[in-house]
């Protein structure tokens, strides 16, 4: 697993060369949607902007990097 917090690389690029997507309250996890890619949301403040998607069953949520593993 490799977490891309900050990078000079094209958004979109990333999203081509991954396999899931994490995030909190950012537009990026709206903009990935069509890169067909597993979708999480941490469960942390601001979180609850994303709910729509959880409850589409789009993307789950998760509380720690030990959810993503099994």
């Amino acid at each position: 697993m490799r977490v891309i917090d900050r990078s000079k690389s094209p958004l979109y690029r990333l999203f081509a060369e991954s396999s899931a997507r994490i995030g909190v309250a950012l537009t990026a996890v709206y903009e990935g949607h069509c890169f067909n890619l597993n979708k999480f949301v941490f469960e942390t403040h601001g979180a609850d902007m994303l709910q729509p998607l959880v409850e589409d069953g789009i993307a789950l949520f998760v509380e720690d990097v030990d959810e993503l593993t099994t």
